[in-house]
């Protein structure tokens, strides 16, 4: 009696763990497919933040199941779209020296996995804020920077600081 007794407990704490596995599966498709829906109106409102939000969130999403539902490649395809737009908005940012834009989009390439593209992109646009804060030094002043200066080398560092982030 207690053997089959047992027995039955065994298979019950086999059935349980069973259910929740598929629990946890049946949770992350809709989460994926949250997540999808999640981008994609991101993405019209033009809320890169959310949107990228909504890429972390998929990425902590790795079962088989997510991958084999049809808004996987909704999300892969959304999240390619995410990273043209903000290294879109990244490039210009730095090309036209707006020092607030390029923080802003520094962090959010790191969680869209366009770290190295971003060092590369910030580290030209730092020179070119440094060369113009020296050109705009007068001569006479050797090293002296004035409250302009100082202002351009905080966002700058402000900038850096978003980015290592």
């Amino acid at each position: 009696l207690s053997e089959r007794v047992s027995r039955t407990v065994r298979q019950l704490d086999e059935a349980q763990m069973n259910v929740q596995q598929a629990l946890a599966l049946v949770e992350d498709v809709v989460n994926l497919k949250g997540c999808a829906n999640g981008v994609l109106c991101a993405l019209k409102e033009d809320d890169l933040v959310g949107a990228t939000g909504y890429v972390r969130q998929f990425h902590d999403i790795a079962s088989v199941a997510a991958k084999a539902s049809d808004d996987y490649e909704r999300m892969i395809a959304s999240e390619r779209d995410l990273q043209t737009k903000v290294m879109a908005m990244f490039e210009t940012a730095t090309a036209q020296g707006n020092s607030d834009d390029v923080a802003r989009y520094c962090a959010l390439l790191g969680p869209l996995g366009l770290t190295a593209e971003g060092v590369k992109g910030y580290l030209n646009f730092a020179r070119q804020e440094i060369g113009k804060v020296i050109e705009s030094q007068p001569e006479a002043s050797h090293g002296d920077l004035s409250d302009i200066a100082g202002e351009s080398l905080q966002r700058l560092f402000n900038g850096a600081a978003a980015f290592l982030d």
